[in-house]
């Protein structure tokens, strides 16, 4: 349908004047979109949350208001599969916060001359930000222009490439890659850590001291292990009963090894995961804990 004719005023409500950029939050990317609005905020706020109204303009399109704080689920379009959400603050009709998957979205409302500014500031958990820059510029001049008792087509999928988003799309990629690609490349997980488990831990670290010429010292209270450093990977041999709830199956054993990986920040690593349809077997401040295909817990933390 990206062929039938486009409709004009639709058309220049989308390449209207609107700010588009994306910032560092904490350890993380954000989207931040900013647009003046004629509906004032109540109106405004209806089309953010009511599901009828946000059919007329948004992909995201709940199976319940979002008014209250809570579960949903989500469809672009009726036979959808449906996308897991959340609503996490609701404060009418300034300010939105919900899950649309593994993204989190923030509106917010401020009333402004002759109607309303609206900001959007969503997390950016992939390398999905001119798709979303450009997406979400098409949806928001729709939503400049729909009025009570009008029926304008709703320009969502490949329908909005009728309306230029292509275009939109690789206008922000190469506004944007310049600026992200160094940052993307950073977070890699790298190996930092073989950990070893004995039954006699202080016996097998004195071994390797004196075979291997490997100086580990031993560290901890009441829980003692053995380690060394060497270019930036830690060698530690743990006792096999202290760390059985870490190994796979858990049961105390000697002559198991463990993979310790470093990343930048253990948050941004969970939506990485979850990305991939994969969910920790265990998680805190510092590690999360993965088990890979063979059944192996691979541990992923920031220490």
């Amino acid at each position: 349908m990206t062929d039938s004719p486009r409709h004009d005023a639709i058309y220049s409500s989308i390449h209207a004047p609107i700010h588009v950029s994306v910032e560092r939050d904490d350890a993380r990317w954000t989207l931040v979109l900013r647009r003046e609005f004629p509906q004032g905020p109540e109106r405004l706020w209806s089309m953010l949350t009511d599901p009828a109204r946000l059919a007329r303009w948004s992909p995201i399109v709940p199976d319940r208001p979002l008014t209250s704080t809570g579960p949903a689920t989500c469809r672009e379009n009726q036979g959808d599969e449906p996308v897991d959400a959340e609503v996490l603050v609701v404060d009418s009709p300034r300010h939105l916060v919900h899950r649309w998957g593994p993204y989190v979205l923030s509106w917010t409302i401020t009333a402004a001359d002759g109607g309303s500014l609206l900001e959007l500031r969503q997390s950016l958990a992939s390398s999905h930000e001119a798709v979303l820059a450009a997406g979400w510029q098409v949806c928001f001049g729709r939503l400049a222009i729909d009025r009570e008792g009008t029926e304008l087509e709703r320009v969502v999928g490949r329908r909005a490439l009728a309306y230029g988003w292509q275009e939109l799309h690789d206008k922000y990629a190469a506004e944007f890659r310049p600026m992200l690609s160094e940052e993307k490349a950073e977070p890699q997980p790298r190996l930092r850590g073989l950990f070893l488990t004995s039954n006699e831990p202080r016996a097998l670290a004195e071994w390797y001291r004196v075979v291997a010429r490997i100086p580990l010292e031993e560290v901890g209270e009441g829980y003692v292990y053995w380690r060394v450093d060497s270019d930036g990977v830690q060698l530690a041999i743990h006792d096999a009963e202290a760390f059985a709830g870490y190994a796979f199956p858990p049961r105390p054993d000697s002559n198991l090894t463990h993979l310790y990986f470093q990343v930048p920040d253990v948050n941004a690593f969970v939506s990485h995961l979850r990305e991939h349809g994969i969910e920790p077997h265990a998680l805190d401040d510092v590690v999360v804990t993965v088990t890979d295909p063979d059944g192996r817990k691979v541990m992923f933390g920031t220490a």
